[in-house]
């Protein structure tokens, strides 16, 4: 990465970013340069996943190669041939290019291969470039069933821009992750000369097999959560991607001098989001959290709120834990103690707080019952609880309690307030899960328990999936494996006159999804109904709360009170 020392400074190389990068974890980017260890594999289900898009992306330039024009990029040779190829298809006007390899552009240091590049308009410009629109191949859906003005679809025999149609009560879908590679892909044709402010369009092509438009330049965004990034107010695409483009090319730029000298302090923090799952750095990055008690690593508790939290001083598990939870009561019972304590301010400690806040009946009453009935009894509240407080972090006494159930030294508490929870148990315990997007629920999880011991399913974890990109076929396909395997279950179970209990954590998704699934393969729904009126047991019910447990990983975290729950014989 770095050239010899020369004298006391080393030259830095920075590479050209591609269009993945303003989406990746700043902490993973640093990662990258310094590894402490090697990154992990990909896992099985993901490189299943992978390929699954590889011939998805194959089909879809099949059929683009069929309209009349289309060019495809030969991707067998090197990168300047084919950066040539895809720059003299564009001179050229070609109507459809299949896997580009746009030219460098050098300033920003940005590199791209869009997908496919679709030319909009009949006309070149005046510097005579044609403008072309970037369009990516994604293997997910891109359409929901919500009806939105102003959308626009193609179908793929006709993929031009100007032939988009509004779809027929649908919308379509915005991610981010996929719009900010759009963005990219378009900034370099802007810096080109192949892409105008009237050009700030992108496409998605989605497993329906339909190319959806988005305007990149729509207002339509929560700006960056860090400090004069953007502004205040929604932004576009594209003025997000910039700003994390630029935010994420400042890391890589600190890392690489970081190396070269260890005074130079690294600029990302390590937190929890929605890539970590798949991170190949997961593991390195989940010690340095654990150990310096990462905020993030508390369920419920995601970035933004990590931000208010910091700005109030609470920049660890520990600080939360820390806060005080009879203030935390108070203020989420709707006590305004912050007030309180200013209209306190100087008044004489036996002066009854109904003389302050005469109105406030409710919020006496409160402060009654935690025996706080006069000015000096306000110095038992803690201040800095309540400005955390004040500043939208929703329920507090929650949060406080879950921080320390996670430094706690047991496995699983009872969360406040609970003293006892009863659950019904059986010979053999099956827990179900399960996973859905975009309308598909392709993936059912089952761990099941024979307590009497035996049986060849004791203790075991099965998976059921499906890749189908068809939604409703998917959910059938995974539903039908998953029940196949519960009726063995079940059958085996009466042979031997067992008893079956099947457990889910909410009331209503796992139900309705069993549900769905036998509706769309048209059987076993009487089978689905008896299960559910007679062996399920829904364990946010047990006790008519919540009680949730926090593992001794401390990667799920439960809630707090003093009794410990007796863990489930397993």
């Amino acid at each position: 990465m770095t050239t010899p020392r020369t004298g006391s400074k080393a030259r830095i190389l920075i590479k050209a970013r591609n269009a993945y990068f303003a989406k990746r974890c700043p902490r993973a980017i640093e990662l990258d340069e310094l590894r402490p260890c090697e990154p992990l594999e990909p896992t099985a289900p993901d490189r299943a996943r992978m390929e699954a898009g590889v011939t998805f992306e194959d089909r879809i330039f099949e059929t683009l190669a069929q309209v009349n024009g289309a060019l495809r990029v030969d991707s067998e040779a090197n990168s300047t041939a084919q950066i040539t190829q895809t720059k003299e298809a564009m001179d050229k006007g070609a109507p459809v290019i299949l896997a580009g390899y746009l030219p460098l552009d050098s300033g920003a240091k940005r590199v791209g291969k869009p997908d496919v590049l679709v030319r909009r308009g009949q006309r070149r410009s005046r510097a005579g470039n044609w403008a072309y629109l970037a369009v990516d191949v994604k293997h997910h859906q891109v359409l929901a069933d919500d009806a939105a003005d102003g959308d626009r679809i193609c179908e793929l025999g006709d993929p031009r821009f100007e032939a988009a149609t509004q779809p027929d009560g649908r919308s379509v879908r915005w991610r981010w992750r996929d719009l900010c590679q759009l963005a990219h892909y378009h900034r370099i044709l802007a810096v080109l000369g192949y892409a105008t402010d009237q050009d700030r369009w992108g496409g998605i092509i989605g497993s329906e097999e339909l190319l959806a438009w988005y305007d990149l330049g729509e207002p339509c965004w929560e700006p960056p959560l860090r400090e004069g990034a953007i502004g205040d107010g929604a932004v576009s695409t594209l003025e997000l991607y910039e700003a994390e483009f630029d935010f994420r090319m400042k890391v890589y730029r600190t890392v690489l001098h970081h190396q070269n000298d260890p005074s130079v302090p690294l600029l990302a923090d390590a937190m929890v989001i929605e890539d970590c799952g798949g991170c190949d750095w997961r593991e390195p990055c989940f010690e340095e959290m654990t150990e310096r008690c990462e905020l993030t690593l508390l369920p419920a508790l995601n970035a933004k709120k990590r931000a208010s939290y910091r700005t109030q001083g609470v920049a660890n598990i520990g600080a939360l834990a820390s806060l005080d939870p009879a203030t935390a009561l108070l203020l989420d019972d709707g006590v305004e103690l912050a007030d309180l304590l200013v209209l306190a301010d100087d008044v004489e400690p036996g002066t009854e707080l109904g003389t302050l806040i005469p109105r406030r009946q409710v919020q006496l009453a409160n402060l009654a019952g935690a025996g706080i009935t006069t000015v000096g009894d306000l110095a038992r509240i803690d201040r800095r609880t309540t400005s955390c407080g004040t500043h939208g972090f929703g329920k507090l006494t929650p949060m406080i309690d879950v921080a320390r159930a996670w430094l706690g030294a047991d496995a699983v508490y009872l969360k406040r307030g609970v003293t006892e929870i009863n659950v019904p148990r059986g010979d053999i315990e099956v827990d179900i899960d399960l996973e859905c997007d975009g309308g598909a629920t392709y993936l059912w999880g089952m761990l099941v328990t024979d307590r009497t011991t035996g049986s060849r399913f004791c203790g075991s974890y099965e998976p059921f999936v499906s890749w189908n990109p068809d939604p409703d076929q998917a959910t059938a396909d995974a539903f039908e494996r998953l029940w196949k395997c519960l009726r063995s279950i079940r059958s085996e179970a009466r042979r031997n006159a067992r008893t079956v209990r099947v457990y889910c954590y909410n009331k209503g998704t796992e139900q309705s999804h069993l549900r769905k699934g036998s509706a769309l393969l048209g059987r076993y729904g009487r089978e689905v109904d008896a299960l559910i009126k007679s062996n399920w047991v829904r364990l946010r019910e047990s006790d008519g709360r919540d009680p949730t447990a926090a593992s001794s990983t401390r990667r799920y975290i439960g809630k707090v009170d003093s009794r410990q729950v007796p863990p489930r014989s397993r």
